[in-house]
């Protein structure tokens, strides 16, 4: 894995993370309103992102364009296609809203009804988390890629902890690898940003099957979950680009997350007659680690096997290298910005669940560093923090 040959000459990463900073203000301020002039659906989908509490009050005559049915007729687990694949969020769009044969195990099909919807994990702070600072996570990596940004109103923060922001006609202008897309290669998803619950208590287990402590948290990452399918299917999507939501920085147990999703989603075998997802027919993970993708995949169950893009193989590992890197980094400001908080707070009820919370992240640091990251790359120091993103 990794490149075949050292890097050599590469930029610290203070110096990279300044130098993505400036790319990132310059895309916000420059790059995006160019597009929102020039093209009237970008603009409408900025203007028409919309908060959504309830799901059930959602407009579904609205949100089902061009489609012959509400779709609430057939039982929606039995259709609904569901896969793991260990690549980018929008990669696995694109080959999801290209349905081609050879590029996503499927045959050739028309083009579909409506956009492919993706599943923005997002900071429930922050407009885009660290994007403006140079941070590289899946929600930066959308904002840097897509017109997402601006539809995420500052009137939308503080997130709520159930509910989400839906933007419709997002406009995708850049690949995987940074560079601008042609005009006619360009092309559209819907987004639905959500928080996942940030750095949980959980039970001092094994980092394969920890737990959370409390079942309130599982209960509230079970209903913000309900509550993303829910507005899925009132928005009549079809396919839908879902991750390992709040598995990263925010300290989410896996086994609990997907657990959760497969309650969600299939049922659990009381409930069977209500559980429709009305137009829905796939959803897929998208999980870019591998080894997180497959305890995804293991703790879901259903069978499901981690999958690879046959397309664009050959772009993962610089990428994911660079981008492992930065997760470490972003982890380490993390961990000094509570040990600050620790050092200046003189609440024992606050400093012991923020003391538990660090030593959680001093571990999966210690397992992240063990994995794939270099020494040299670890000894820098940045003290910075702006990545809010899961």
């Amino acid at each position: 894995m990794g490149r075949s040959q050292p890097s050599l000459g590469l930029a610290p990463p203070s110096r990279r993370k300044d130098a993505r900073a400036k790319a990132a203000r310059f895309t916000a301020h420059k790059t995006i309103p160019g597009l929102l002039a020039s093209s009237a659906r970008v603009r409408k989908g900025v203007e028409s992102s919309e908060l959504i509490l309830d799901a059930s009050a959602v407009d579904v005559r609205s949100s089902m364009r061009g489609l012959g049915s509400r779709g609430h007729g057939d039982d929606g687990r039995a259709n609904v296609k569901i896969r793991v694949v260990a690549d980018d969020t929008l990669v696995v769009a694109r080959a999801l809203s290209q349905a081609s044969a050879g590029g996503f195990g499927e045959e050739k099909s028309a083009r579909p009804k409506r956009n492919v919807a993706v599943l923005n994990m997002a900071s429930p702070l922050v407009p885009g988390g660290g994007f403006l600072n140079g941070a590289t996570a899946q929600e930066e990596s959308l904002c840097n890629r897509t017109t997402l940004y601006p539809a995420l109103k500052d009137e939308f923060y503080r997130l709520p902890e159930v509910g989400a922001i839906w933007t419709e006609d997002v406009l995708v202008f850049r690949d995987h690898t940074g560079q601008d897309l042609g005009k006619g290669d360009r092309w559209w998803v819907d987004v639905i940003s959500a928080a996942m619950l940030r750095f949980p208590d959980v039970e001092d287990t094994t980092d394969e099957d920890k737990k959370y402590a409390s079942q309130k948290d599982r209960d509230t990452a079970g209903r913000q979950i309900k509550c993303l399918m829910d507005i899925l299917q009132a928005k009549g999507v079809e396919k839908c680009v879902l991750g390992a939501w709040g598995c990263g920085a925010y300290g989410n147990p896996v086994m609990e997350i997907a657990n959760a999703f497969n309650k969600v989603i299939l049922g659990d075998g009381r409930d069977s007659k209500t559980k429709h997802w009305g137009n829905l027919k796939e959803i897929v993970f998208a999980i870019k680690e591998e080894r997180l993708a497959a305890d995804f995949a293991k703790h879901f169950g259903n069978g499901l096997q981690v999958e690879r893009l046959a397309l664009g193989q050959d772009h993962t590992s610089d990428e994911n290298e660079d981008a492992g890197t930065d997760e470490l980094k972003d982890l380490e400001d993390k961990i000094k910005e509570l040990g600050l908080r620790i050092g200046q707070s003189n609440n024992p009820s606050l400093k012991t669940p923020l003391e538990a919370i660090r030593a959680q992240m001093m571990s999966q640091l210690e397992q992240k560093r063990s994995v794939n990251t270099p020494a040299d790359v670890l000894s820098e120091e940045n003290s910075e923090d702006d990545d809010e993103s899961t």
